[in-house]
Parts: structure tokens; sequence; C-alpha cells
């Protein structure tokens, strides 16, 4: 089945079935996080209403079901090293069954459109090695590794970071 995908800013009483998708998402990654970290991570992922303070979270909409989501900030947070001016992703998740569907595409694109709208210079995520499918996503849509911006959180795992040009 290959319905359309719409995305648009999700309502607020969509936020708990976002929440558990989103957490869904990322659970395939609960094991090389650990218990302590993936808590912390899930967590921080299933805040929804939370983000939503900051940032605006688009949904992906298929068959009149939210099928992924993406929180996209206008600016990035004061207390990070990279230029405050660029547009920021986070927490993008898709439903386990629209998985290589295109609903993360349609995402980034609609973020990218948003980006562009605020006058953004650029577009910017962080991601893990270990989220390979997603930074094929990434590569693909013309985004590209900017290693000063990435760290090693512990031994042997970092966090990646992208950045899309958008002027």
């Amino acid at each position: 089945m290959n319905l359309a995908i719409t995305v648009r800013e999700a309502r607020p009483d969509e936020y708990p079935a976002i929440s558990k998708m989103t957490v869904d998402a990322y659970s395939q990654y609960a094991d090389e996080l650990g218990p302590q970290r993936w808590e912390a991570y899930s967590e921080s992922l299933a805040d929804i209403a939370g983000k939503a303070k900051d940032a605006l979270i688009l949904a992906a909409e298929e068959g009149g079901k939210v099928v992924g989501s993406l929180a996209l900030y206008r600016l990035l947070p004061e207390d990070r090293p990279w230029p405050k001016d660029w547009a920021f992703i986070r927490a993008m998740g898709v439903a386990a069954d629209r998985r290589r569907a295109g609903v993360g595409r349609r995402l980034i694109q609609e973020a990218i459109e948003r980006a562009r709208e605020w006058g953004s210079p650029a577009l910017f995520l962080r991601s893990s090695l270990m989220m390979a499918a997603a930074i094929k996503l990434y590569d693909g849509v013309g985004f590209e590794r900017v290693p000063e911006y990435e760290e090693e959180v512990r031994p042997g795992f970092w966090i990646t970071a992208h950045l899309l040009k958008l002027g």
C-alpha cells in the first residue's frame, strides 16, 4: 500500500502517539546504548510536548495516521558550540512499518522548506554511526558531515554532525 504522505504541524493531541512512535523507532538502539543511557535517551525522545515549547513538531501523515515526525528548531541552543542561526532537527522518527517508504525523506524535505522560509543559512542535525540508514538518508538529500562538531561521548561511540547549506 502506497498512500500519499503529507507533512504538517502536529497537533498537541497527537503528541502522546508521536512520543510512543518516536521511542519505538529508536528502541532498536537500546542494547547498544545500554540500560542507563537508553532510559535517559528514551525519556528525552518521549518529551514531545517539551520540545514543542521551542520547536515546530512536524508530523508525516499517511492514510489519516501519523507515521513519522521530527522536531525542527529555528535557532540552535545557546549552550552549543555551533552557529546559533542554523535551524536544527532533533528526534526524527518513522513508524517501523513505514521505513524505506519515503516518510523520512518527506519529513526532511519539509524541514528544509521551513528552514528556508525562516531565512536559516543552514539546517543541522546530529546522529550516530549506529543509525546507518538515517545517515544514508541525510547524505542522499545533500547533508555533509561536519567533523568539527562531532564528539566521542564514550570510547568508540561518536555523535556525528550533519549540515545542509541552504543559501
